[in-house]
């Protein structure tokens, strides 16, 4: 072959990839889509359970809770960027379905509360994934495909006993540590499933310091009288400035991280100015790493305001994400369920629609 056509071979070669490369794929599972739609369908259950009906009063009671509130919408990535300020050029490439035919309508709106309300509730894409059939989204979110055929999306709208079965099976031997949540939501998530276990630690008082010894022995102590057997394994749901405590906690004890299979915050007041020098020397891959080498998922959810979503910026609700460890493994995998206006969603719904994310969270990481 000459060397002609060589030049010939690869640039119809680069050609056709870059043609690949611009053209959007099909999502893999991703978590903020599974849990959002989650939520959704919880929220469908309820309204039904209320009403007992599906009818067309029904149906916008189920909008009127969702939208707004379950902040979703499948070209949204990187929202807080498209509410302050959003422009065509800043688009990653491949866009996304839908996603510059978005930011056209965002820049001609002025203000991030109504920039928030076109994108999350008048928008017909996020209203489709949102108040359609979820069966739609395909088999990668479909909760039936990783639990089994009792958890499919018509039992999670009915939280029927089959479901609870499923998801008490998957949480079996694991112990949620409740850790500032608002005392409602940690009452919905205790009673959420038959039989899931669940420990709620001492409140932090106000005002103190969430990272000082007495407050992580008293997280300490919770936990480990709640660990019953060498095989428990512990799951961390914190909010507020507790998520600062629960940090520090793990960061002092090599054994529970090593039982730690998996960190959510709700709403956690993480990268404030006055507790970013304790991140910056603590939260890595050396202080967060476990005896067996694991990866374990950090996950957050970012509280907002629709009316004023950019009152603070929403890195302060999120885990950073620390460098490798010198030899390339990555500890901690930051997970980011974007953002949700908590006060919007019913404790119940949101209990539910956590509870569901972390089985199938847990499940899917064997």
């Amino acid at each position: 072959m000459t060397v002609e056509l060589w030049v010939e071979v690869v640039a119809a070669g680069l050609a056709l990839w870059a043609v690949a490369l611009s053209i959007p794929r099909p999502p893999a599972l991703q978590w903020e889509r599974l849990f959002k739609v989650g939520l959704s369908v919880v929220t469908a259950g309820r309204v039904e359970e209320e009403r007992g009906s599906t009818d067309k009063q029904a149906q916008q009671e189920w909008a009127d809770r969702v939208l707004g509130h379950v902040l979703w919408h499948p070209a949204g990535r990187d929202a807080e960027a498209k509410l302050s300020h959003a422009r065509l050029d800043e688009i990653p490439v491949p866009a996304l379905s839908g996603e510059r035919v978005l930011v056209e309508a965002l820049a001609t709106i002025d203000g991030p509360g109504p920039r928030l309300a076109r994108m999350y509730v008048d928008d017909e894409h996020a209203r489709n994934e949102l108040l359609g059939d979820p069966a739609v989204l395909g088999q990668d979110h479909d909760p039936a495909v990783i639990l089994g055929p009792d958890a499919g999306w018509d039992h999670v709208a009915s939280w029927d006993a089959a479901l609870q079965t499923v998801l008490s099976r998957r949480m079996d031997g694991v112990v949620l540590v409740l850790d500032g949540l608002p005392p409602a939501l940690a009452d919905a998530v205790s009673g959420a499933v038959d039989g899931l276990r669940c420990v709620v630690a001492p409140r932090l008082p106000d005002p103190s310091t969430p990272t000082d010894e007495t407050h992580v022995e008293a997280f300490f102590e919770v936990v480990e009288a709640a660990l019953t057997a060498d095989s428990d394994r512990v799951v961390i749901v914190a909010a507020g400035r507790s998520v600062q405590r629960t940090l520090a906690t793990l960061v002092a004890g090599a054994g529970l991280r090593d039982r730690t299979l998996a960190v959510l915050s709700v709403g956690g007041r993480i990268q404030t100015p006055e507790f970013q020098p304790w991140l910056d020397e603590h939260f890595d891959a050396n202080a967060l790493d476990t005896e067996l080498r694991r990866t374990v998922p950090y996950l957050h959810i970012v509280d907002v305001d629709p009316a004023d979503p950019l009152a603070e910026p929403w890195r302060v609700q999120r885990f950073p994400q620390p460098p490798a460890h010198p030899s390339g493994r990555q500890p901690v995998e930051v997970v980011d369920l974007g953002p949700l206006h908590l006060a919007g969603v019913e404790p119940l719904v949101l209990a539910r629609g956590l509870v569901l994310l972390l089985a199938l969270r847990l499940t899917s990481q064997g």
